[in-house]
């Protein structure tokens, strides 16, 4: 999975289970709580892989 985010965001899952059931989770994800940085050399590495 790649991402563009920036400050909290909702993220939610659909996971289907082998016996037929399925199952959402969600969870809340801030991004701006990190140390990471923006590096545009990665955003065009990504982007080169579609």
């Amino acid at each position: 999975m790649r991402t563009s985010a920036y400050g909290p965001t909702l993220c939610e899952a659909r996971v289907h289970f082998h016996d037929g059931t399925s199952a959402v989770f969600n969870r809340y994800l801030d991004f701006e709580g990190t140390d990471y940085r923006f590096d545009p050399n990665i955003d065009d590495y990504d982007a080169s892989l579609k």
